[in-house]
Formats: structure tokens, sequence, C-alpha cells
């Protein structure tokens, strides 16, 4: 369990924070130049810096954009300070472990001074920027970070990712939202989805939609909706992921996207089933392409499938298929993501 510290504050005063600083999928370290060296920072390089799986660029789009620093660095930088995400790795008993509480001590309460000494995974949101998440680990050694480490890097990452998504939403609000694609998109699917800006409707044929956006640099970002209306959800992650892929495969698309009519998927990374909100969700991420004498497209594609728990228990396929470049990519499936976990079944029976 990640224990959180409460609120920040210092002891007598009211002190308006900074906005926080740094891009989405951007990740600062906090430690010594030994534990960066070491197991501890190989190990954050393993897996915070693993290529993002379905993007293939030269070179690879990490999960997230790392940057290494020392907490007397961190600590005497006002621009490191503010940074977003912030994972704080310490030796128990040392010497940037004391730096790190006595930058601290005006700002937290005894409570929060003991939680931060006593555990050894401790999450704290806006200490030193507002919207800003640190994750502390702290081991006696390195063989203790791994362990450590490998306990909690699923609670970590989803944590960092649940921060990054408060910068895709304040993107998204920005945005006028498409207001007539929604409709059609509730009366022809009855749900509920969230259209950003941009996108229009490019092709929409038997409980299929078809949407599309362009993007800097001659991207683009194609999302394709489709329902399933006599669906029964499979009971197992095998059966899940062969569904998924036959309901791509057979899904028709626009041409952009296919070669006869039909998505052509290359290669799928990665999956996992989750509960969310009582609807049950199958993400993935891949590659697709399309390749002929006079077609040489390819790019990345997130997709779930998802069943809401609403009055007629509806099931469909929400994917986002991408070009562009690698950050573009990883932010417009990042997008997506967020997009469709916004989605609820329309009140309209």
């Amino acid at each position: 369990m990640l224990l959180f510290l409460g609120p920040m504050g210092c002891k007598n005063e009211v002190k308006e924070l900074p906005a926080a600083t740094g891009n989405l999928s951007e990740l600062l370290v906090i430690a010594d130049s030994s534990w960066q060296k070491g197991i501890p920072g190989e190990l954050v390089k393993k897996y915070f810096g693993a290529p993002f799986p379905g993007i293939e660029t030269d070179p690879s789009t990490p999960l997230f954009d790392l940057h290494f620093v020392t907490p007397a660095d961190f600590l005497n930088t006002t621009d490191l300070r503010t940074q977003r995400n912030c994972l704080v790795l310490l030796p128990q008993e040392s010497s940037a472990n004391s730096q790190i509480f006595q930058a601290l001590k005006y700002r937290l309460s005894p409570a929060q001074k003991k939680t931060l000494q006593d555990s050894n995974v401790v999450a704290a949101h806006n200490l030193w920027s507002d919207h800003q998440l640190a994750l502390f680990v702290t081991a006696k050694d390195p063989a203790d970070f791994a362990n450590y480490w490998n306990r909690y890097l699923p609670v970590l990452f989803q944590e960092f990712k649940n921060n990054d998504a408060y910068l895709v939403t304040q993107k998204i609000a920005a945005e006028e939202s498409e207001s007539k694609i929604e409709n059609t998109i509730r009366q022809q699917l009855n749900i509920n989805l969230p259209v950003p800006n941009g996108f229009e409707l490019v092709q929409e044929k038997d409980s299929i939609l078809w949407l599309h956006r362009r993007l800097p640099m001659g991207g683009n970002c194609w999302i394709l909706l489709r329902t399933m209306n006599s669906f029964s959800w499979p009971e197992n992650d095998p059966q899940v992921k062969a569904t998924f892929l036959s309901l791509l495969k057979n899904t028709l698309a626009p041409a952009a996207l296919s070669l006869d009519g039909h998505l052509k998927i290359s290669d799928q990374q990665i999956m996992n089933k989750q509960i969310e909100k009582k609807d049950l969700h199958f993400l993935s991420y891949g590659k697709w392409q399309a390749k002929t004498e006079s077609i040489d497209q390819k790019g990345s594609f997130h997709g779930q499938l998802i069943q809401l728990n609403g009055y007629n228990k509806k099931s469909f396929l929400a994917a986002s298929f991408i070009q562009g470049t690698g950050e573009f990519q990883r932010e417009w499936m990042l997008t997506c993501e967020l997009i469709f976990s916004k989605i609820n079944a329309s009140a309209r029976p």
C-alpha cells in the first residue's frame, strides 16, 4: 500500500505555490551519484525509460523522458524543484536524506515527518509546486531498494500517469468540444464521449464511427468507435486478446489506414485487464501498417475493449491510430487513453 502525506503548507502562513513545470511524460529522478550509476538508477532506466509500446522511432521513444540530478542540485535550483513529476531515491541515514528532510522541515507537521522518515515508499503532492507529485523511495542499500522497487513499481508508474493526466485534462478543457460529433456518437452508439476540437467525422457505417484530426508536422490521429450489441465478454485474458484483435482486423477502415477496407495490425505489444468504476476494460498498445507499391504508412495504436455496466451492459471497442513523431504519438495515445476513460453510457434508453 502506498502512503500519502497530507496537504502541504507552511506552519504560520498560507503561501501560494508556483505552477508545476515539465512536459507530459517527463520525470525528474533525484538521487546521489552512486545510486544514479548503481542498481537504483539502472532499474529506473530499465522500466521508466523503456520504449513506449507500439511506437517505432530511432532513437526509441521512452515511456518517460528521464532526467537525473543530485539532491543538492535539486534543492539549489528553482526550475528543478518545481518539476511536475519527481522520483526521489534516498539511502537511509545518508547526507542526501538529511538534505531533503532539512529542506522540508518547515513544510511538514510532526506526523508527516514521521511518515516520511519511517516509511520506505511515500507519495506527496504539492511540495514545491502546484500539481507536483513527489514519490520517495528510501532503502538501506541498493539490494533493499530493488526489493521495494519490484514490489511498488506498478503503483509508482500508475501514480505518475495519473499526475500526467492533469496536463491532458487541461489541454482538452482549453479546447472547445465538437458538440455536433458528440451528439452523433450519443445518437448512434448510446454513449457519451468528449471529443476535443479539431476532429471530424470521416466515416459512419453499421454502428462503426471513424473520427480524424490532423496533428502538427504532418501527423494524424484517427479514432475508431464500434458497438457490439450482442457481445458476450470472454472469460479469460487469451480470449479477450483474440476477440480484441479479431474485432480490429474485421472492422472497416478509412483508405488511409487499410489496404482492402480492413485494419492491418502488425503487432500487439502489451495488454492488461482492469476494473475501473465497476466497468470492465481491456487495454492494448501495438502497431499498425499499410504497405503496397503505392502506400507505405505505419503508426501506433491504443485500443480498449470496454463493457459498461449500465442498464444494458453495453460493450464496445474504442481505439486510436496515430501517425507522427515519437513524441506526438506518445502524447496522443495518452490523450486518447484519457478520452476513452471518460466514456460512459448514455442515460437515454
